[in-house]
């Protein structure tokens, strides 16, 4: 994954989502508005939140940890760049566990909005790993639409 990727879909999420709950058009919003949404969009987006979940390093909210996979895979069936669609993918919202704010305070993510941290790419790339769902591997839950 390359540090422009990484920046914008890990290491935002992670000082985004410490205190807030996001739904993923919100995480990482399309310019131009909903109807710019793709395949690619909602591939990477699911792919992020499927890695987070996996490890416990985010949770949805009011959901059980065992419903993750259903709700994403409800998610790839629907196009978010269709009103009908987006309205499904706004409603379900992701924040950080306590692991996930732990690991975003152990590298200082909240002070660091625009700059790469190298050493957290290096440790979250390594808890990913651990967990089965490295960068090497995509499509977890695959795009239905």
């Amino acid at each position: 994954m390359n540090s422009h990727d990484f920046l914008y879909y890990y290491q935002k999420s992670f000082r985004l989502m410490w205190d807030t709950y996001y739904s993923l058009p919100s995480l990482f919003p399309c310019s131009g508005g909903y109807k710019n949404f793709t395949k690619e969009w909602s591939q990477n987006s699911l792919d992020v939140i499927y890695r987070l979940l996996e490890c416990s390093l985010a949770i949805n909210h009011d959901e059980l940890v065992e419903q993750n996979r259903t709700i994403l895979y409800q998610l790839a069936t629907f196009n978010p760049s269709t009103i009908d669609g987006y309205a499904v993918w706004e409603t379900y919202q992701f924040c950080l566990t306590k692991a996930g704010i732990i690991l975003a305070k152990e590298y200082n993510l909240f002070n660091k909005p625009r700059e790469l941290s190298l050493s957290f790419k290096t440790r979250l790339s390594s808890i990913f790993e651990e967990h089965g769902v490295g960068f090497d591997k995509k499509a977890f839950v695959p795009i239905q639409y």
